[in-house]
C-alpha cells in the first residue's frame, strides 16, 4: 500500500486448482510496514487514502490505518461496505451501494438513495443488500400509493423476486472453497398509467467458468387490485395468441440463422412465456441456452401490436391497464 503496509490474500494449498481472479475477492489482512503485527483475514476492500492511511471495509464497517495498523485519530469511521476516500477537503465513496460524500468529522452530506419519482407522489427507494461477500441485491421500495396494503403486498414481492436469483448461501463445500458465484442482481420499477412494472436484471460468473450467466425477467401487476399479468391475459383467446407469436418468432428465427447462427430447433407455443411490453409492440425473449447457443445471448424477437390486434382482448384488464 501506498503508506508501506501491506495488504495480504489468505494462503492457498498447493494441492488444488484456483483461478487467478481468486485474489481479487478474497479476504485479505493486512500486515504493517515493519511486518511486526497484522490483522486477522477479514477485509473486502481495501485502497489507498494518501501517504499515510489505508481505506479498509470488512463489509461492515469503513476504517483507516496507519502504516502500523493504528486507526486513524483524525479521520472517521462509516458504519456499512464500502470505501470513502479523499476529495479535496471532503471524503466521497459508495457505502451499501450509494454514492455518499461527507466532511472529515464523518458528517453525512449527501447521499444518493437512487429515488425514483413514479408520478402521483409515488417514489421508489433503492436497498442495497449483501447476502454474502460475493452478491450484491438492490432491489426498490414502494412508497405513496394510495391502497398501503397494496404497497406492502407490492414490496414483498419485489424483495422476494430480487432474492430468488441468489444461487449461494455463503457457505463452502471443502472441496470447492475457491468455486462461488460473483453474483450482481439489479432491480427497478415503473409504472405505465395502472400498471407496475418490475425489471431484473442478474449477473453471475463462476470464479473459473469460461463465461458468465445473464438472466433478464419482468413482471407486470396491477396497482388496482394487486394482480400479477401473464401473457396469457393480453389476449382472447391465449392458445391462438400463442400459435401466431410463435410463427412470427420462427419466421424472424429463419431469417437470422441464414445470417448468424444456427437456433437449435423451432419454437413451440409452451416456449411463449417471457414478454416486455413496449410503446408499438410485444418483445419475446428465451433465456440463455433455451434455443440458441450461448453466443446468442437471450434472444429477443419484437412483434407489432398492429399486427397481432386482432387477437389481443382490448377490453381485458391487462391490456387497459396500460393503454
Amino acid at each position: 500500500m501506498r503508506n508501506g503496509s501491506f495488504a495480504v490474500g489468505e494462503k492457498i494449498p498447493e494441492d488444488v486448482f484456483v483461478s487467478s481472479m481468486y485474489a481479487n475477492y478474497s479476504r485479505k489482512a493486512l500486515f504493517s510496514k515493519d511486518l511486526k503485527k497484522h490483522t486477522e483475514w477479514i477485509y473486502l476492500e481495501l485502497d489507498n487514502f494518501d501517504a499515510n492511511y489505508t481505506c479498509a471495509s470488512d463489509g461492515t464497517k469503513i476504517i483507516y490505518l496507519d502504516a502500523q495498523l493504528n486507526p486513524a485519530t483524525d479521520l472517521p469511521q462509516f458504519e456499512g461496505r464500502g470505501l470513502m476516500l479523499a476529495d479535496g477537503s471532503l471524503l466521497r465513496g459508495k457505502i451499501n451501494g450509494q454514492l455518499t460524500v461527507a466532511d472529515r468529522q464523518g458528517n453525512i452530506l449527501v447521499r444518493d438513495e437512487k429515488l425514483t419519482l413514479l408520478g402521483n407522489g409515488v417514489t421508489a427507494r433503492s436497498v442495497t443488500r449483501y447476502p454474502h461477500d460475493y452478491t450484491t441485491v438492490m432491489y426498490p421500495v414502494l412508497d405513496g400509493l394510495e391502497d398501503v396494503w397494496i404497497e406492502d403486498q407490492l414490496n414483498r414481492f419485489i424483495r422476494e423476486q430480487a432474492e430468488s436469483y441468489v444461487s449461494f448461501d455463503g457457505t463452502y463445500a471443502e472441496e470447492d472453497h475457491y468455486f462461488f458465484p460473483i453474483t450482481d442482481i439489479q432491480c427497478s420499477v415503473n409504472i405505465i398509467k395502472n400498471l407496475l412494472h418490475i425489471e431484473l436484471s442478474v449477473d453471475e460468473y463462476w470464479i473459473g467458468a469460461a463465461h458468465p450467466g445473464y438472466d433478464w425477467s419482468n413482471e407486470y401487476i396491477s396497482l388496482i387490485d394487486g394482480r400479477r399479468y401473464a401473457i396469457d391475459d393480453l389476449f382472447k383467446s391465449p392458445d391462438e395468441a400463442r400459435q401466431r407469436l410463435c410463427e412470427k418468432v420462427n419466421d424472424q428465427i429463419a431469417e437470422l440463422a441464414e445470417e448468424f447462427y444456427d437456433f437449435y430447433d423451432k419454437v413451440v407455443p409452451e416456449q411463449i412465456q417471457r414478454f416486455h411490453l413496449e410503446d408499438d409492440g410485444l418483445t419475446i425473449y428465451f433465456a440463455q441456452y433455451e434455443i440458441a447457443p450461448y453466443a446468442a445471448g437471450m434472444p429477443m424477437f419484437h412483434i407489432p401490436y398492429s399486427e397481432i390486434m386482432d387477437l389481443i382482448d382490448a377490453e381485458g384488464n391487462f391490456w387497459k391497464a396500460f393503454n
